[in-house]
């Protein structure tokens, strides 16, 4: 079964970039499903910000976008957003899927959409974003996430997180209670007041984790590594030269 999200255009607006002979289109819009009986959020998303909150006082998925389509000119900016920009929200069985699309194509124009996000905080989330900043925060719930570029946080979450990112941002992820899996390529990540069992392996990549409260497994080929505070055992496999391992109760594993 499926159920459509109740949509509406909250305002359009048109902006002159007058340095490079472009317009922008820009609109908003809003839809909202049910989550009775919805076990998890899914989010295809193509490129712009996303935020997803969860809340105990809602009962239903609420999802805002703001659009921006820029073109050579005002017909072209609205066309473009209105036939190659897609957002979308519906109900598949168990999931409300959530999905925004940007074709580019080869002429010249862009496109983004941002969308904030509203849930009820006991549901799964499940996120594909290719590319902008990302940021999930406040959810009981599973979180598996699959990020192309730009930075990340992540942030009051009591399940387990799994995150693929392989772009070279920041992720800074604190206050998350369970299990966490993070492969990532290049950039930086912050992981501290936290608790559970960490595995991270990464690229090329800064590693900061403080004052965690579990076992740590970290594995990276370069970049600074700093272990502060860490109340469990840590195993540590990394080529750098840069590492600092202070104040750890447990055993300490490195090679």
């Amino acid at each position: 079964m499926k159920r459509w999200a109740k949509g509406t255009v909250l305002a359009a607006m048109l902006f002159m970039l007058a340095a490079c002979n472009m317009v922008t289109y820009e609109y908003e819009e809003e839809m909202e499903v049910s989550a009775e009986g919805i076990d998890e959020l899914r989010v295809k998303h193509d490129q712009g910000r996303v935020t997803i909150t969860g809340s105990d006082e809602v009962t239903s998925v609420q999802a805002r976008a703001t659009s921006s389509a820029t073109a050579k000119d005002e017909e072209e900016a609205v066309r473009y957003g209105e036939e190659q920009m897609v957002f979308d929200m519906e109900q598949e069985g168990d999931q409300i899927v959530v999905i925004s699309e940007v074709r580019q194509g080869q002429e010249a124009r862009k496109g983004r959409i941002d969308v904030e996000i509203v849930m009820p905080a006991s549901l799964a989330v499940d996120v594909e974003h290719r590319s902008g900043r990302l940021t999930i925060e406040d959810v009981d719930g599973g979180v598996t996430l699959y990020h192309g570029s730009g930075d990340t946080e992540v942030a009051n979450l009591n399940g387990a997180l799994s995150f693929t990112d392989g772009g070279s941002g920041m992720a800074t992820i604190q206050q998350i209670e369970g299990t966490l899996d993070v492969h990532k390529t290049s950039g930086s990540l912050s992981l501290r007041e936290s608790g559970g069992a960490a595995t991270l392996v990464m690229g090329e990549a800064d590693i900061a984790i403080e004052q965690y409260d579990g076992s740590a497994s970290v594995q990276n080929v370069s970049g600074a590594v700093n272990l502060l505070d860490i109340n469990g055992d840590v195993k540590l496999k990394t080529q750098s030269e840069e590492v600092a391992v202070e104040n750890v109760t447990g055993d300490v594993d490195r090679s």
